[in-house]
């Protein structure tokens, strides 16, 4: 075989291999599929006496048929979020605090999904005339099982059952008692001496926020960290739900980078009703790292003999 056969004959293999990489992703993407429901939550208004439609949007990117069956359940608030905190716990059978599963309602209480499909599925909030003003929580559950054969082996690896909850948040119109302020702001476990930051290590703040009304709140707002020098530096505080007779904390981390040294941390946070803002301040030191203190001792073991001659010469220099 002549040299222009070989190397046209690697090359269209080499072609072939390529399509058959760039097709895999796709079906292993298409081999795990997801459930995708939206929104993740519904925040509404309403009226005592007054019913209020939504709608959740399912989609169903599976190899497989789904059948999904919707459920109401009360939710309690989790009393820590952190980047990837849950915002509430379902309770199942059981009730919450301020219930809202008996006010949710659907004409679809089951349905039957298409690999590829998505489905509307209408829920509507009623609120009685006899409701008091103030925040009501719930969440819709969705239990969204394959309609096919799982003994077989194409389907062995599909999962049995799916869970997928909408949270709802509705405010009874009316006079709501809306109050909360800002607990506490420190650094974890009241540290006054923390390593330099990093993303193994990093410096960790404790934000609580208490709320005394009964409707959430969403507190948001930034912290600023100033040295002696320099700019100061500032941490973006996204809005986190805070339920009503509620104390949530929020842990926040710091990793941008700090050189040893005094640092103040100042909080503002908006208590997300009537533009009040709270603010604290602390402060801490940054010492060096293990790799740090040796490279200043280091330092100062080169540096001492010029320094001492120096001192040397500016002595004779004054006594002349």
């Amino acid at each position: 075989m002549k040299y222009p056969q070989v190397l046209g004959s690697v090359l269209v293999v080499t072609a072939l291999l390529a399509y058959m990489l760039s097709l895999a992703p796709i079906t292993n993407a298409q081999g795990l599929g997801a459930l995708i429901v939206r929104p993740a939550k519904v925040e509404i208004e309403v009226a005592p006496g007054e019913n209020k439609e939504t709608e959740i949007s399912v989609t169903n990117t599976t190899p497989a048929p789904l059948s999904i069956s919707i459920r109401f359940e009360d939710v309690s608030p989790n009393m820590v979020s952190g980047s990837a905190g849950e915002i509430a716990t379902l309770l199942g059978t059981s009730s919450g605090a301020y219930p809202l599963k008996g006010d949710l309602h659907t004409t679809t209480p089951t349905i039957d999904l298409l690999s590829g499909q998505t489905a509307k599925i209408p829920v509507t909030v009623s609120i009685g005339k006899e409701e008091r003003p103030g925040g009501r929580y719930g969440s819709v559950v969705l239990m969204a099982k394959p309609s096919v054969d799982l003994s077989t082996p194409a389907n062995q690896n599909i999962s049995l059952e799916t869970r997928i909850a909408v949270l709802y948040f509705v405010k009874v119109a009316g006079q709501v008692e809306e109050s909360g302020t800002l607990e506490r702001f420190s650094l974890f476990n009241d540290a006054r001496y923390v390593g330099t930051p990093s993303e193994n290590s990093p410096v960790m703040f404790q934000v609580a926020f208490t709320n005394s009304g009964n409707v959430h709140l969403d507190p948001y707002g930034k912290i600023s960290i100033a040295g002696l020098f320099g700019r100061p530096k500032d941490i973006v505080l996204e809005p986190w739900v805070v339920y009503p007779k509620v104390t949530r904390e929020n842990d926040v981390a710091f990793i941008e980078n700090l050189f040893p040294g005094y640092y103040r941390a100042t909080i503002d946070l908006n208590r997300g009703y009537g533009n009040v803002i709270d603010t604290k301040t602390v402060w801490f030191i940054v010492v060096p790292s293990p790799s740090g203190w040796a490279i200043l001792v280091i330092a100062l073991v080169i540096s001492f003999p010029v320094l001492r001659r120096s001192l040397r010469i500016s002595r004779n220099f004054t006594s002349s």
